[in-house]
């Protein structure tokens, strides 16, 4: 079985854990669907993005996390990220004024850390080059940012401490690969 045509892609593929459902983002019709065990379905009928999908977190059942560059779900506008609950799609505050490319949670707190080509709120009020946190319903930015579009984001506790470090892939040709510690950000280069 195959999702669109030959000329799709998929972008981003992931598992729900409670229930092993999986789910596929990307360029082929519909651009988000989901697997029912004989063929790749609408979570929600009739409630397609109207363009790529490039990132899915599955927290749960109820709380599906997607984003891409689309600007509506079915016929309501959504701002490149939208979360799937039980049976509906929902509005992530006022979303962003560019694409989401990459959501990420770690497993010791319940934050969304969101990165892409977007440099703030979807109405330009709030700035957050290319990367932010989700805390319960509050969106901050996580520093100052980055300069370059984020394709990847990775977090993890490096002591009991409460130490964390957060590192970040960019399309920075010099300086790809950023690391965020003690609210500073700075470039690790080699690549």
């Amino acid at each position: 079985l195959t999702i669109g045509d030959a000329s799709s892609q998929v972008y981003t593929v992931a598992v729900e854990p409670s229930t092993g459902t999986v789910y596929a983002g990307g360029s082929f019709p519909g651009h988000f669907k989901k697997w029912n065990g004989s063929a790749w379905v609408s979570p929600v009928t009739g409630q397609d993005p109207d363009g790529d999908v490039y990132t899915i977190f599955a927290r749960t059942p109820s709380d599906i996390t997607i984003g891409g560059n689309f600007t509506h779900i079915g016929t309501t506008s959504f701002r490149y990220i939208a979360k799937l609950g039980a049976s509906s799609f929902l509005r992530l505050g006022t979303g962003f004024n560019g694409p989401v490319r990459c959501v990420y949670a770690t497993s010791f707190d319940a934050n969304l850390y969101i990165g892409g080509s977007f440099s703030a709120d979807s109405a330009g009020t709030t700035p957050y080059s290319h990367i932010c946190v989700l805390s319960g319903s509050t969106f901050y930015a996580l520093g100052t940012g980055v300069s370059d579009n984020v394709y990847s984001i990775h977090r993890y506790s490096i002591d009991n401490n409460g130490v964390y470090q957060t590192f970040v892939g960019t399309d920075n040709l010099t300086n790809p690969v950023w690391k965020y510690e003690s609210s500073a950000w700075s470039a690790i280069s080699g690549i």
